[in-house]
C-alpha cells in the first residue's frame, strides 16, 4: 500500500468520525483526542511530541504488511 492510499484512508475515517475524534485506547477506559492536519496527525496523549506526520504512518503500515500484521512491543 502507498502513502497516498494509506492517508486517504486515514482522512476517510476523520470524515466518518469527526475532526478532531476521540480515540479509545486498548486498556482502560481511557480516551485521547486526534486531528487531523494537512502534514499528519496531531494527538493529545504525546505530551513533548504530538505531532505525528504521514511519514509515521506510511511506516507503520510496511512494517505492518513485512511482518505479516504484527510488531512487537518493546
Amino acid at each position: 500500500m502507498n502513502s497516498t492510499e494509506i492517508i486517504k484512508i486515514i482522512e476517510k475515517r476523520f470524515d466518518e468520525t469527526g475532526n478532531p475524534a476521540q480515540i479509545p485506547l486498548l486498556k482502560g477506559n481511557r480516551t485521547f483526542i486526534a486531528r487531523l492536519a494537512d502534514d499528519g496527525i496531531y494527538v493529545s496523549n504525546l505530551a513533548n511530541q504530538p505531532f505525528l506526520p504521514w511519514a509515521v504512518f506510511t511506516e507503520t503500515v510496511a512494517l505492518l504488511e513485512k511482518n505479516r500484521g504484527r510488531a512487537k512491543k518493546r
